[in-house]
């Protein structure tokens, strides 16, 4: 190939062209920077002012809860505090008789709560029995367990299908 440049002017044009080729890529670059920016200002709107009514409604709320009654939040402590002792000693006790109970549920008969009583020595069952004769199953089941006295009120009865119910159990002291 044939040169047509003195070298000395060659190396000047050359200079020449790698500033403009710089020049040309950073206004590229800055223009490509900029375009992002554009594009993510509308989501940084958007996440500023949620952002802002979150904040809002957790300071709202913040000062809901500090109005309440201070001597009725440390009586829901106190009640919470009680409970787990009561728990914490009778935990064997209470386990076993509720154990025996699911025990002998069947698929027909649904249990919705257990309710003890430390006072009166009882568990307070009741649910949802599918039939009358499940449910008169499940009552006999609980009285040829180790319990002192198993009552199923004529009332449970009233129903023939989805029958709520509750029954007594007295506990052996």
């Amino acid at each position: 190939m044939l040169r047509f440049l003195i070298k000395k002017d060659s190396d000047v044009l050359k200079k020449e062209y790698r500033l403009r080729f710089l020049t040309v890529s950073a206004f590229f670059l800055s223009m490509i920077f900029l375009i992002q920016i554009i594009s993510f200002l509308p989501s940084y709107i958007t996440l500023d002012s949620e952002e802002k009514s979150i904040i809002e409604e957790i300071n709202s709320r913040e000062n809901i809860s500090n109005k309440e009654d201070p001597e009725g939040v440390n009586e829901k402590f106190d009640l919470v505090r009680q409970v787990t002792i009561i728990l914490k000693e009778d935990q064997r006790f209470v386990t076993k008789y509720i154990k025996m109970i699911v025990d002998v549920q069947k698929t027909d008969v649904s249990i919705n709560t257990i309710e003890f009583s430390k006072e009166s020595n009882t568990i307070v069952v009741s649910g949802l029995a599918s039939s009358r004769e499940a449910l008169k199953t499940f009552g006999d089941s609980l009285k040829n367990n180790d319990f002192e006295n198993v009552e199923v009120p004529f009332s449970n009865f009233a129903d023939s299908t989805n029958i709520p119910y509750k029954i007594t159990i007295t506990l052996k002291t």
